[in-house]
């Protein structure tokens, strides 16, 4: 299979996830379908059928472009052009009062398409084009008229950003650019973040028994968290995060104790946890030999929390939580925490504050490639103004057992009356590259509670691996009020192709025990 082919194919699921809106001043396609008297006539657009009021007598069944007036109850519309090809283009052009190749080229394609443009979307967003006009711009333009997104040159280059490079490529090239030129402080954080283990944990209690006294510094050593060339002392000035000077060794762990939350967001703190999670055989190190490594009992609790987060799984409230963290860490509540809903920074804030100095230019260039495709993933993981039935989409980078990929999950589902989403209705998809599976497509169909699952992958092994996990499955299901209906396991790209159609969204992974 291939992930462009995938990622386009969940994008096109966006683009086309609502019926196109009829706004006033669009320029549509429209059919006569019935008159009636005083020049009223129901007229089918787009699939609709509405009534309005026409200019000038006209044809049934002839099909006209049409400029929208709905200032009133009764919408009216006015002819701009009857014949197809460019003299119709530049016929609707001269109406609008507007010219330009560019203009020309825009309106042309979405008159191709049947999608409703306003002069002011054809105006702002025309000049704003490339003279080769390529998909990712025209994808770009479709999502914009589907979800209703104010035509602007920000909102414009994010969405294009979509369809370059994907988020996982870049993400690699801007962490490995900023280490080069210095910057790699400002982003090491968020590689920690974007990690589907329990390092993070496993740090937190080991620093937190060694802070007590409870374990040895040298623990940390041995694990790998910590180079053995750092002796404590310089261990305890990284983690501080106003960076003080050294003092007396207990008297520096009593102040750090004090501020633990803090000292997790410190750079010195996620590179303890890269470090950690590097480490082949962690849970050996914490292997009943071991004990002999902490000094009392207290110390012996930690090895106790610590191979039991080694030997668990994630569970469904703890994949929720890790969920909510990647959107944090990416950046996609960067709006609300400037506003004071939420707290923490994530990858954007990061990346406009490094924006803000002087960088040099490809790293500069990455880091607004970078900030275009956050901002278009919160556009797109909104579902403000969508109505009754919401679509939604996302992708992050995510490293699986040391290997970078990326997930791309889309979602389309049911609001309630309150505006709550109903979990009893909704279709996901999630896609991901594992290393041993390669690439998979997980479908989800959630119908009054029930659950089919397709699964699109080419491994031989694939069938065996589902057989084995469906009792389980159909458990964990059970007890959250769900009932497993069936899965069933695809390996054709045409199955994928027709499942991103429908338009879905979801998160679960066969090379992780969850």
């Amino acid at each position: 299979m291939n992930i462009s082919f995938l990622r386009s194919s969940l994008l096109e699921g966006i683009q086309h996830s609502t019926v196109l809106p009829l706004r006033d001043g669009s320029i549509v396609k429209g059919t006569i379908q019935k008159f009636f008297k005083g020049d009223i006539a129901l007229v089918s657009i787009n699939g609709q059928s509405i009534v309005a009021k026409l200019e000038r007598s006209l044809s049934v069944s002839r099909p006209y472009y049409f400029e929208i007036d709905i200032k009133d109850d009764l919408p009216s519309l006015k002819v701009v052009g009857e014949e197809a090809g460019d003299k119709n283009v530049q016929n609707i052009l001269q109406a609008l009062g507007t010219r330009g190749k560019k203009e020309e080229r825009l309106a042309a394609f979405l008159l191709s398409k049947n999608i409703p443009f306003s002069k002011e979307f054809l105006t702002i967003i025309a000049k704003e084009t490339s003279p080769s006009f390529p998909s990712s711009e025209k994808k770009a333009v479709e999502t914009m008229i589907a979800r209703n997104f104010t035509p602007s040159k920000s909102i414009f280059q994010a969405l294009k950003s979509l369809g370059d490079a994907s988020l996982a490529l870049l993400f690699n090239e801007l962490t490995t650019l900023a280490n080069r030129e210095g910057y790699g402080e400002e982003l090491v954080k968020f590689k920690g973040a974007f990690r589907l283990t329990k390092g993070r944990e496993v740090l937190s209690h080991l620093v937190k028994g060694w802070l007590k006294g409870n374990i040895p510094f040298r623990i940390l050593h041995q694990t790998g968290a910590i180079e053995k060339r750092i002796l404590e002392q310089q261990a305890l000035v990284n983690l501080s995060p106003k960076g003080e000077e050294a003092e007396e060794i207990t008297a520096m762990k009593k102040t750090l104790l004090n501020n633990l939350p803090n000292i997790e967001k410190t750079p010195f703190f996620h590179q303890m946890v890269e470090n950690i999670e590097k480490n082949p055989n962690l849970r050996g190190k914490f292997t009943q030999e071991g004990t002999s490594l902490f000094i009392n009992e207290e110390g012996k609790e930690v090895l106790t929390e610590v191979n039991k987060l080694l030997q668990t799984s994630f569970q469904s409230k703890e994949f929720q939580r890790i969920l909510s963290t990647l959107f944090s860490s990416l950046g996609l509540t960067y709006e609300s925490e400037l506003k004071g809903e939420s707290s923490g920074e994530g990858l954007k804030g990061a990346l406009l504050k490094m924006l803000e100095q002087p960088l040099p230019p490809l790293l500069r260039e990455r880091a607004e490639e970078m900030v275009h495709k956050l901002t278009a993933l919160q556009l797109l993981s909104s579902d403000e103004g969508q109505g009754p039935i919401t679509s939604l989409y996302v992708q992050f980078p995510l490293y699986v057992r040391e290997k970078l990929t990326e997930v791309s999950l889309q979602w389309k589902g049911k609001k309630r009356e309150d505006g709550t989403i109903d979990p009893n209705y909704c279709h996901i998809l999630f896609h991901l590259e594992l290393s041993y599976l390669q690439e998979t497509v997980v479908s989800v169909r959630v119908q009054n509670r029930a659950i089919i699952i397709d699964i699109i992958n080419e491994h031989p092994d694939i069938k065996s691996i589902m057989e084995s996990l469906k009792p389980s499955l159909r458990l964990g299901l059970s007890e959250l009020d769900y009932y497993l209906s069936d899965i069933k396991v695809f390996a054709s790209k045409d199955k994928a192709s027709s499942l991103a159609q429908v338009s879905h969204s979801g998160y679960k992974g066969v090379d992780l025990k969850i």
